[in-house]
Parts: C-alpha cells; sequence; structure tokens
C-alpha cells in the first residue's frame, strides 16, 4: 500500500489575524502607541471588536482610528476599565459603522502614557471577533505586545 503525503500549507497564509507589535521600547514617563494591525484574508469585515487588557497602574490614555479603520470609514469606541482580581484593566473596544469591509492595515492606534521607570509593559489583545455584512462571524487569537521601559 503506498502512502501519499502532501507537503504542509502555512495556515496563517491564508488565516485573518489581529495582532499588536512584539515590542516597543520607549523611556519612562513618554508615552507609546501600539497600532493593532488586521491582516485580512478572503473575509471582508465590516465590524470588528476587542478587549485590551493592561497592568492595573497603566492606562489607556487615548485610542484613535488607524490607517484602515480610517479608509473603511469606521468609528472607533472603546470603554471599560473595569479591574479584574486588581491586577489589569481591561478596556473593549468596538470598530464598526457602514458596510465597507476593512481592509489589511493597522484598525487602531492605542497610546498608553508609561508609568514604571522600568521592566517590559504586558498589553494583551483578547476576546477578539469580527463579522462580514453577512453576519458570519470571525473569532481571532489573542495577541500580546510588549512595552519595553528603559
Amino acid at each position: 500500500m503506498k502512502r501519499f503525503s502532501l507537503p504542509f500549507i502555512g495556515l496563517s497564509l491564508y488565516a485573518q489575524t489581529l495582532q499588536l507589535p512584539r515590542e516597543v521600547v520607549k523611556i519612562s514617563g513618554s508615552e507609546a502607541v501600539l497600532k493593532l494591525t488586521l491582516s485580512a484574508a478572503d473575509k471582508k469585515l465590516t465590524a470588528m471588536q476587542w478587549d485590551i487588557i493592561i497592568p492595573a497602574e497603566q492606562t489607556l490614555e487615548t485610542h484613535n482610528l488607524g490607517a484602515a479603520g480610517r479608509s473603511a470609514e469606521k468609528v472607533l469606541q472603546c470603554a471599560g476599565d473595569a479591574r479584574v482580581g486588581g491586577k489589569v484593566h481591561t478596556y473593549r473596544c468596538i470598530l464598526a459603522g457602514g458596510l465597507k469591509p476593512i481592509p489589511s492595515g493597522d484598525v487602531a492606534e492605542l497610546r498608553f502614557k508609561i508609568r514604571r521607570d522600568a521592566g517590559p509593559i504586558k498589553i494583551r489583545i483578547d476576546h477578539a471577533k469580527g463579522v462580514t455584512a453577512d453576519l458570519k462571524a470571525t473569532d481571532f487569537a489573542s495577541s500580546e505586545g510588549t512595552i519595553v521601559v528603559r
């Protein structure tokens, strides 16, 4: 009996991802901007939501549309600041408005005031979802970025 094997084709080439940069280096007391980037595949998402989870001593100063969010004529709203166990803040963000699909690129710019003198600050994107105009949902894997304070 002959066995056939197919070469592995990386699913990441075809999957949609929502990611923060792996590392951003900043000085204590300054601000750090992390861009949340969508890598769109075949699905044309028209709305998205995600949670931003940050250490309790940090705050999300501002949130703005990224270039991809602006080109799709979306609106971005983030709210929350609920403490989970006293160790983290959680913000829920929603990117929506109209039926234009969101292209690949930066969907949001998240600005943080650095309140530490040293050490890494972990920023996590969790519970991210997207929806197409015909209401087909897509879940995204969690993403984590680090602000390195020097």
